[in-house]
């Protein structure tokens, strides 16, 4: 099993981080009704997820490079706002391996379930 590290965001990864959303187009059309999104934007929304209790994250492979984000918020359970994979790399179970290793993380946050925002109009895969 591939194990990824799942770290905080600092300011080296906003460029990387804006890379993955702009590649999830059908995402940023689905719920903002955009294509693209700006570096400011990255960085107001990481600010306003801290600001609202969310964990912002990013997800990196064994060769140290970003390829998804996530946020999420324990309180008595886990609410996951965003799972977010860098579109070259779907399709491939990637996203299905890093929730498993979400799920471990989740845990130990002694959180009673698991509750993951809406997810409609996307790929089967899903």
């Amino acid at each position: 099993m591939d194990n990824y590290k799942i770290d905080m965001i600092s300011g080296k990864d906003i460029d990387k981080i804006l890379d993955i959303y702009n590649s999830n187009t059908s995402f940023l059309e689905n719920h903002m009704g955009i294509t693209t999104v700006s570096k400011k934007f990255i960085v107001d929304e990481i600010e306003e997820m801290k600001n609202i209790g969310f964990n912002s994250l990013v997800i990196r492979n064994s060769e140290d490079n970003i390829v998804g984000v996530c946020d999420f918020k324990t309180t008595d359970e886990v609410y996951l706002s965003l799972l977010m994979i860098d579109d070259k790399q779907k399709r491939n179970g990637l996203g299905s391996r890093i929730y498993s290793q979400l799920e471990q993380i989740f845990k130990v946050e002694d959180a009673n379930r698991v509750r993951i925002d809406v997810v409609y109009d996307y790929e089967d895969n899903v």
